[in-house]
């Protein structure tokens, strides 16, 4: 994250991956893959925890011969992000809009266009998402303590809140997919820089499994 590079684990330990200086003007963040191994994530924008004023980020690609590129530019801490739609679409949160946004994707190049709101959140800050079989985003609210699955539009169909604690990740998975792994932190913003041991996994059932899951044969 501080050290703006992905780094890939490997049999013999881990790889420097890519290289994101000169193109993330922030930490690093959120993260996704697509089939054909290219790598979209976010960055902070920002000196987050030093004080500065919040600025715009890019939303960088990462090709299949490591080499880098803007893929949205000016957003609002692009952070938690997921491919669906068979690839033909991509979203990601911008927390400091309160917003997730949906862009077309092209399957052949990767390319992002047409960005529109997929969700407006009203007052809650979205940081990772995750996404399910029926298409809806389980998001976490950082700043409301609360992980919300939301279709397009924002309609929200579930509610999973953890009183007095941040809402930070979450993804699904367990043995039928089904499983709500919530990563939460019992602190405010500054503690994390502080490096307060109040992080936790939390899990919760859910109706809709993961996109990812498949069942044994």
């Amino acid at each position: 994250m501080v050290n703006r590079k992905i780094l890939k684990i490997t049999e013999d330990g881990l790889e420097e991956y890519a290289d994101l200086h000169g193109f993330a003007t922030g930490d690093a963040n959120d993260l996704v893959v697509d089939t054909d191994g290219r790598i979209y994530v976010g960055n902070i924008g920002y000196d987050l925890f030093g004080g500065e004023d919040p600025a715009p980020a890019d939303l960088l690609l990462v090709e299949t011969d490591r080499s880098v590129r803007v893929a949205a530019k000016g957003l609002d801490m692009p952070n938690g992000v997921v491919i669906k739609d068979g690839g033909r679409a991509l979203v990601i949160a911008e927390t400091w809009s309160n917003r997730l946004t949906l862009f077309d994707r092209s399957i052949d190049d990767g390319r992002l266009s047409n960005p529109r709101v997929y969700a407006d959140l009203g007052e809650r800050a979205p940081d990772g998402i995750c996404l399910d079989q029926q298409g809806g985003i389980w998001v976490s609210c950082f700043n409301t303590g609360e992980f919300i699955r939301v279709i397009e539009g924002g309609q929200i169909t579930d509610r999973v809140t953890c009183p007095g604690k941040r809402a930070v990740a979450c993804q699904l998975g367990g043995a039928d997919g089904r499983t709500l792994f919530c990563c939460t932190f019992a602190g405010e913003i500054d503690e994390i820089y502080n490096r307060k041991r109040a992080g936790a996994i939390e899990v919760v059932r859910v109706e809709v499994p993961g996109s990812d899951f498949v069942a044994a044969a």
